[in-house]
């Protein structure tokens, strides 16, 4: 930098370079492994997608128009990374596998099949789904 006072002093001096390359160095080294390390995230981002079907699953079993004695909706994980809610088929994101579980609701929204936890896993980390009698609450543990 110039210094108007002392017009020969110009640049950073060597402690000021070699601060700003250690204070670089610290934080690549705390935020790389952050950025690379995403298991985590594609573990929870994958329970989170599911408990959103399986509550859209709930809803759409409560507010059908069908007769009441054949109004269900089920929701089935097949044991890999892919799930088919209602007739369509989805995939888990960031490579994460599910246990294999089958959720059934019926018009009142009740779990008729399903009720207890099941596991959605990627890499090391492991999300446990609830869904709950009586209300067919769906929730991450």
């Amino acid at each position: 930098m110039r210094d108007k006072a002392n017009p020969n002093n110009t640049g950073f001096t060597l402690v000021e370079a070699v601060i700003v390359v250690l204070i670089v160095g610290i934080l690549a080294g705390i935020v790389i492994p952050k950025i690379l390390s995403t298991t985590s995230f594609s573990a929870t981002l994958a329970a989170e997608m599911a408990v959103t079907d399986i509550r859209a699953t709930q809803a759409a079993a409560i507010f059908q128009d069908t007769i009441p004695a054949v109004a269900s909706k089920t929701i089935t994980f097949n044991g890999d990374n892919t799930y088919t809610v209602m007739g369509t088929t989805k995939t888990l994101p960031g490579g994460a596998t599910a246990d294999s579980y089958t959720i059934t609701f019926n018009y009142y929204g009740e779990p008729t099949a399903g009720v207890g936890t099941f596991d959605i896993t990627c890499g090391s980390d492991t999300e446990t789904i609830s869904i709950f009698s009586l209300t067919g609450k769906a929730s991450i543990q």
